[in-house]
């Protein structure tokens, strides 16, 4: 049977995180331990996650000293992972619900299809016949052209959400961990890039299901932060990653994206927004982070 850790991160977000860990723990997969990383929460819910899990030998808790976002605060938890001896390593967001077989189904996929890195069917909590996402074919250099695929199928895909995936540990062995200048949003698409380019087969299982509560870091879908780094992100990933060739299509994309974000927000008044997207075009070429990461906290993923 093979052994698996299960990552969890906390921001702030205590009763979803516990939930979310008491949801995990009654899964059906026996050999599996919850890493749960408090990543600086504010007030006291360090010391309340230790004392929820101090007699509970299938968790353990870690502190980071100060927000390292979602892609360092995760590194964390998949290193300690990989020391403890983890053949498979789950990043879950922490404001989504399991179901007691979605571990056994997800392992089952990777191995029946020898998949790498598997992901669920993803609902909403509060609608369970909504899909929060929809698996696609993406066209990274110019993302208009991508395919969506059908939420019902499990198949083969190239790229998969940070909410919910299931890896192997030779994936992060070959790969690397997430890039953590990301901070937040970004770091599961360059990870999916870095593992395709590699020979790592990504499945999508539609068998599989968790249901997410939606994005609880900021609460607002155009807080300022989210511009910031979704466009600084953007920029960064696809320098990092694409050939000069392939950048002079993307950029027609990036100026697209630029476009809508700073237009709509400011038709909608929301001037700090379309100022943050501004800064985010300025720090992805001088890769600085703009004061940002002292103002904000992550609990997840890409929700």
């Amino acid at each position: 049977m093979p052994r698996v850790s299960v990552v969890v991160l906390n921001w702030n977000g205590l009763a979803d995180t516990l939930a979310c860990v008491d949801s995990v723990l009654e899964n059906d997969h026996k050999d599996l331990h919850v890493v749960l990383i408090d990543n600086a929460s504010d007030g006291d819910e360090w010391s309340r996650l230790q004392s929820e899990f101090e007699s509970e030998v299938r968790v353990t808790v870690i502190r980071n000293e100060e927000n390292l976002g979602f892609a360092g605060g995760c590194n964390t938890g998949i290193r300690f992972s990989l020391e403890s001896g983890a053949d498979y390593i789950l990043i879950l967001n922490n404001d989504t619900l399991v179901d007691r077989d979605f571990l056994s189904k997800l392992l089952r996929s990777a191995e029946v299809n020898a998949a790498d890195i598997v992901g669920p069917r993803i609902v909403r909590d509060d609608d369970l016949q909504s899909v929060w996402w929809v698996p696609s074919q993406i066209n990274y250099y110019y993302p208009a052209l991508s395919r969506e695929l059908s939420a019902d199928v499990s198949q083969e895909v190239n790229n998969l959400v940070g909410c919910c995936m299931l890896v192997s540990k030779r994936v992060f062995e070959s790969v690397g961990l997430f890039d953590e200048y990301y901070f937040i949003y970004g770091e599961e698409s360059d990870f999916n890039l870095r593992a395709v380019r590699s020979g790592f087969k990504l499945f999508y299982c539609a068998e599989s299901m968790i249901r997410h509560k939606v994005s609880k870091s900021w609460g607002v879908e155009f807080h300022p932060n989210i511009g910031y780094y979704k466009m600084r992100n953007r920029i960064y990933l696809a320098r990092k990653n694409f050939s000069a060739r392939h950048m002079s299509i993307h950029w027609v994309y990036l100026v697209h994206y630029f476009v809508l974000r700073v237009g709509g927000a400011l038709r909608r008044g929301n001037v700090e927004y379309a100022k943050a997207v501004v800064q985010g075009v300025r720090d992805a070429f001088r890769k600085g982070s703009g004061g940002r990461r002292a103002a904000l906290g992550s609990s997840g993923g890409t929700g």
